[in-house]
């Protein structure tokens, strides 16, 4: 995506609040991505105005001081549009994505869940990790972490059914988000 063409005021945003519309199991993912890029919300008085929706597919738009930075539809899934909005809030900003990539909240090895079943688990992990732009040091982390992780985590139906895991919340997060809540 390349909207750095359409950005309002260039990359140099000083106003930094946003309101957002868009189906509440996405509050979370929203609220981390906007933190990332030190956003603060603001209903009343907001500069970025973010829009996403879904009926078949999923749609994104995102405006900067009235004006359309992004207006992605046709999106497969939600973390799809997570990454258009990353994508978006980089252009607007002038930041990176930086070392974690599209990786968003506290448990980034939990993205690695998936593929414990899979026969070649390094080889579909190390591909899910690069797509997802995760920096080299970063990647290697969390495939070790993965690594350990993996006989601990079910990985059939019938297994997941048995195991429980417990989260004990700690809140010291500056955005509030479903996660904790």
């Amino acid at each position: 995506m390349n909207a750095a063409a359409n950005v309002p005021n260039g990359r140099n945003v000083t106003e930094r609040t946003f309101t957002w519309t868009g189906p509440p199991s996405c509050h979370s993912m929203v609220a981390q991505i906007m933190l990332r890029y030190g956003f603060r919300r603001d209903d009343a008085v907001p500069y970025v105005r973010i829009a996403l929706t879904q009926e078949e597919d999923w749609s994104l738009r995102v405006t900067a001081g009235g004006q359309t930075v992004a207006a992605r539809h046709r999106l497969p899934d939600r973390a799809r549009a997570g990454r258009e909005l990353q994508d978006a809030m980089s252009a607007l900003t002038g930041q990176p994505l930086g070392a974690w990539g599209y990786l968003i909240g506290m448990r980034p090895s939990k993205v690695l869940h998936p593929f414990f079943a899979a026969e070649d688990y390094d080889a579909a992990a190390r591909a899910f990790l690069e797509e997802a732009r995760v920096a080299p040091h970063e990647r290697e982390l969390l495939l070790e972490i993965g690594a350990l992780q993996r006989e601990y985590v079910a990985t059939d139906r019938q297994e997941v059914a048995r195991r429980a895991a417990v989260y004990i919340g700690i809140p010291l997060c500056p955005s509030h988000c479903s996660y904790c809540s």
